[in-house]
């Protein structure tokens, strides 16, 4: 009876350390989410040394959603840097005449 209450014990213990990796797994990936969106060039380093070098399908994942994420907010700074820079510049009129 003991081997049988030590079995189901071991598998309930087994199950929580399962749900508690993935609860940090979860944790860990939202905080490099964020990262990559306030800081896109560590989000690009990071997502480059995720999808290279992990080892699971999840760990990849995350590092092609960093990478997309970094590209993203990069092409938005860039966008807003240009806009802005040729606003700032005199040339407010010219970018006005060619968007529209």
């Amino acid at each position: 009876m003991d081997s049988i209450q030590s079995t189901v014990s071991g598998t309930a213990l087994d199950e929580r350390k399962a749900a508690l990796f993935d609860l940090s797994f979860v944790a860990i990936s939202l905080g490099l989410y964020a990262t990559a969106v306030l800081q896109p060039f560590f989000g690009l380093i990071a997502g480059a040394v995720l999808l290279a070098g992990g080892l699971h399908d999840k760990t990849k994942q995350v590092g092609k959603i960093c990478l997309i994420l970094s590209g993203t907010m990069l092409a938005l700074l860039l966008a807003l840097l240009v806009l802005f820079g040729l606003g700032v510049l005199g040339l407010g009129g010219l970018v006005s005449a060619v968007v529209g």
